[in-house]
């Protein structure tokens, strides 16, 4: 019986495509992890034989996904140099952006991981303080980051391949949804449908996970870290006050990114949070904000942060914790509590530990995250996580659209 067709060609039956799928993959990341490597050398290490690897690397260079790189030296017996295989560095590309109440960042990643460009979106002065004006700004960022990307695109042409989008927040990452953000004031938000746009696949995540898919992404990091990010929430006004407190907890288990039940985990409410309180605290940010200068206010903010994370890390048990975010207000004071802590108390527990580093925004940037999750979900075989679909389809529809010998 002839096999069906398309257009007059022969349609690979759906085990063959699974199978050139996941070879292309492998060889992806081959070349991700490993750098350029010939041909041979990719054959013997992925299990392939020649012939296959042969036709997939024909596949990749015609869609440009891989360039030939420089040659190496022939070896001693001479004979003919082997031509070595790289990720095209000029072609692809993924962006990642970070919304925060103020203002937002972005930032173009190449398939390596390496920065190509990035860009900042300043907040100006919005209707009031409603959901209506926190909508707004998010289309206003969505906008704005997707004509600066375009523009760099044309000039550079770049095809890209997938967006990550970085949200103060409870999200649910699988339906791409902002369920709840007290930084952004606003409920049930469907970031998707913001970033049409781009014409690329989108994936939406909070912002304390995202700054973790630095640490996933870096070979030299521990396989077990909790990151816990602090964040000092502005108004969405046009004053942009200090309105709350939150924690953004991210938990890397064994090199990936723990998601919980329902795809949800993220936050936290601390464990002197009630229902009157602002934010996800006991601590009111009013007083600190009244008190800007007050000492004994940001201790009594560190001191909660640290009885959190006491608590997490006592049941986690990683190689190594991290805290981020909004830190320059709290840094002393957290580093007095952990030296000088009582005996025997949960703080100083933590602070037995010594594994706690207190880092900067721009050591875990959350929109560089944003476009490592992006990368992560390009570059895997298996469905992301809670079974969210791979970034682009997967590399052979991506060899599919854009092989230059496609007709």
């Amino acid at each position: 019986m002839p096999s069906p067709s398309n257009g007059g060609g022969p349609v690979r039956s759906r085990p063959q495509r699974f199978q050139r799928d996941r070879n292309l993959s492998l060889v992806m990341n081959a070349l991700r992890e490993g750098g350029p490597a010939s041909r041979s050398e990719l054959a013997t290490a992925l299990g392939l034989d020649r012939s296959t690897l042969t036709h997939l690397s024909n596949a990749l260079l015609a869609a440009g996904l891989v360039v030939e790189a420089d040659e190496r030296s022939a070896g001693s017996r001479g004979g003919r140099r082997p031509r070595l295989l790289a990720l095209n560095p000029d072609r692809y590309a993924v962006v990642g952006v970070d919304i925060r109440a103020r203002d937002a960042e972005w930032v173009l990643l190449r398939l390596d991981g390496s920065v190509r460009d990035r860009g900042v979106v300043t907040r100006g002065a919005v209707d009031g303080g409603d959901a209506g004006g926190a909508l707004q700004w998010i289309e206003t960022v969505a906008t704005s980051v997707t004509v600066d990307v375009d523009d760099v695109r044309r000039g550079d042409s770049l095809e890209l391949l997938g967006a990550g989008v970085s949200l103060p927040g409870i999200v649910d990452p699988g339906g791409g949804v902002l369920l709840r953000s007290l930084e952004l004031g606003v409920e049930s938000v469907p970031v998707v449908p913001y970033w049409q746009r781009l014409s690329t696949s989108v994936f939406v995540d909070n912002d304390a996970n995202c700054c973790a898919w630095n640490i996933i992404d870096d070979p030299h990091q521990p396989e077990n870290v909790v990151l816990c990010q602090i964040k000092l929430h502005q108004s969405v006004d046009r004053r942009f006050r200090l309105t709350g407190a939150g924690i953004g907890f991210a938990f890397v288990l064994n090199g990936e990114l723990y998601y919980g039940a329902h795809g949800a985990a993220g936050e936290l409410r601390g464990l002197r949070w009630t229902s009157a309180s602002p934010d996800q605290l006991g601590t009111r940010l009013g007083r600190i904000q009244a008190e800007r200068g007050d000492a004994a206010a940001f201790r009594e903010l560190a001191s909660e942060i640290l009885r959190n994370l006491s608590v997490v890390t006592s049941v986690i048990d990683p190689d190594s914790v991290v805290v981020t975010g909004d830190t320059s207000s709290v840094s002393s004071a957290i580093h007095g509590l952990l030296t000088g802590g009582p005996a025997g108390s949960p703080i100083a527990a933590l602070a037995e530990q010594g594994s706690l580093t207190i880092a900067s925004p721009a050591d875990y940037p959350a929109a560089q995250g944003a476009a490592r999750m992006v990368l992560a979900r390009l570059f895997e075989f298996s469905a992301g996580a809670n079974g969210s679909a791979r970034a682009s389809g997967g590399w052979q529809s991506i060899v599919d659209r854009f092989s230059r010998h496609s007709s």
